[in-house]
């Protein structure tokens, strides 16, 4: 509701943002504000098919298929490549983000220490590799 003052204040274009995690909040805050864009931060870490999911609902158009498990860890292992190509020593940072990617799934938590403890990027990727989500004691 602020977003939609704000906009009725001002002639300029307003972005609006804040708990932008799907399709429908998105569309929630473009109803309620009125807001010319949405813009979209945490919602996306480790999910960028949010932006593909948003344009279609914006469109009108079918909800696109959820990303597989397997589509999952084709863009995480180009996302770690992406990250030691532009910064060597990443390997702190990208121990967050592979997280990211896997976080909705079961097993989340096991995978989370085993990303954490990896010694190095290889072993990170291996993990990537072989994660299976399965019941997770860590999260009951």
């Amino acid at each position: 509701e602020a977003i939609g003052r704000i906009k009725q204040a001002v002639s300029i274009p307003v972005i609006g943002n804040g708990d932008v995690v799907d399709a429908e909040s998105a569309l929630r805050l473009k109803r309620i504000s009125g807001c010319d864009a949405v813009m979209v931060g945490r919602g996306a870490l480790g999910n960028p098919w949010i932006y593909r999911e948003i344009e279609a609902a914006f469109n009108g158009e079918p909800a696109p298929e959820k990303p597989t498990l397997e589509d999952r860890k084709r863009v995480v292992l180009k996302h770690i490549d992406l990250e030691m190509e532009h910064n060597p020593r990443a390997i702190g940072p990208l121990r967050r983000i592979v997280c990211w990617y896997f976080k909705d799934f079961p097993g989340a938590a096991r995978f989370r220490n085993q990303i954490h403890m990896a010694p190095s990027v290889d072993d990170m990727k291996a993990a990537v590799h072989s994660f299976v989500p399965f019941e997770d004691p860590l999260t009951e």
